[in-house]
Formats: C-alpha cells, structure tokens, sequence
C-alpha cells in the first residue's frame, strides 16, 4: 500500500542566507564579500511545496526481522 500526502505551499526563511537575503564569502585574498543570495533572490524567503510518500508493506516474522536490522 502506498500513502501520498501533498504539503501546501508555504513560505521559509532560505537555507542557503538563512533568511538574510545575502550570502557571504571570502575573496581569494581573503577579504570579506557579499553577494545577493541566487536562491530566494536577496528576498531571505522562499516557497516550499512537499509530496511525501509512504509505502507500507506486511512486517513477516522470521522473514523481515533481519531487515530491521540494517536499517
């Protein structure tokens, strides 16, 4: 049997600025730079939409103990 549960759109804070709208790196002589963050476009935010997917099967004793295992 397999579930699928769809996630509504909603807004986050951008992983890659952590929601500052920029990012910042060192040049090769070091010196501190920023940049407009490419991800959210320097808004800091973001809009996610998430399908999950969830297949569940039959637990056989004797036969799927071992699986549990490796996990």
């Amino acid at each position: 049997m397999e579930k699928t549960k769809n996630i509504a759109p909603h807004v986050m804070a951008c992983k890659r600025c952590e929601g500052k709208g920029r990012i910042f790196y060192l040049d090769q002589g070091g010196a501190p730079l920023s940049a407009k963050c490419p991800v959210c476009n320097g808004s800091g935010r973001v809009k996610v939409q998430s399908k999950v997917i969830t297949h569940i099967e039959p637990f056989v004793p004797g036969e799927d103990d071992t699986e549990l295992m490796t996990m």
